[in-house]
C-alpha cells in the first residue's frame, strides 16, 4: 500500500519505482495506491466553472502541487497522474487485473485508488 506516495517522485523516476515494489511483491501480490486523480480535478474544476463558483483549493491547486502549509519541498506533488496514464505505466511495467477503485483514504471526490497484480510465477 502506498497511500500518497507516487505524486511525490519525479515522473522520469516512477517506473524505477514501481519495478523495485515489484521486486518485493509475491508473485499474485497486490499494489494498491492512492494519490490525487487529475480526471476528478479537470471534472471538479469545469463543474465550478459552470456554476460560476470558487474553486476550493483543497480540490485543486493541493492535489495538483501539494499542500503549501508543510513548507517542504519533500511535500510538494512532483507529477499530477491521470487514470490512463497510471494504469497504462502499470500495464507496461508488467502488472496485470489493473482497476481504478474508489479511494478509502482523504477525499473520494479528489483522489483515486488503483489496484494491480503481480504476475504469477514472476
Amino acid at each position: 500500500h502506498a497511500y500518497h506516495v507516487l505524486e511525490h517522485f519525479h515522473r522520469w523516476k516512477v517506473d524505477d519505482i514501481l519495478l523495485d515494489w515489484m521486486r518485493v511483491l509475491k508473485p499474485g501480490g497486490k499494489i494498491v495506491l492512492e494519490l490525487p486523480c487529475f480526471d476528478k480535478v479537470l471534472g471538479y474544476m469545469f463543474d465550478r466553472i459552470q456554476k460560476g463558483e470558487q474553486f476550493d483549493a483543497r480540490m485543486t491547486m493541493w492535489a495538483m502541487y501539494g499542500d503549501p502549509r508543510y513548507e517542504s519541498e519533500e511535500m510538494t506533488h512532483k507529477w499530477f497522474w491521470s487514470m490512463t496514464e497510471l494504469t497504462d505505466v502499470l500495464e507496461d511495467l508488467g502488472f496485470e487485473l489493473i482497476a481504478v477503485e474508489q479511494p478509502q483514504t482523504h477525499v473520494p471526490a479528489r483522489d483515486m485508488r488503483v489496484t494491480a497484480r503481480k504476475k504469477m510465477g514472476v
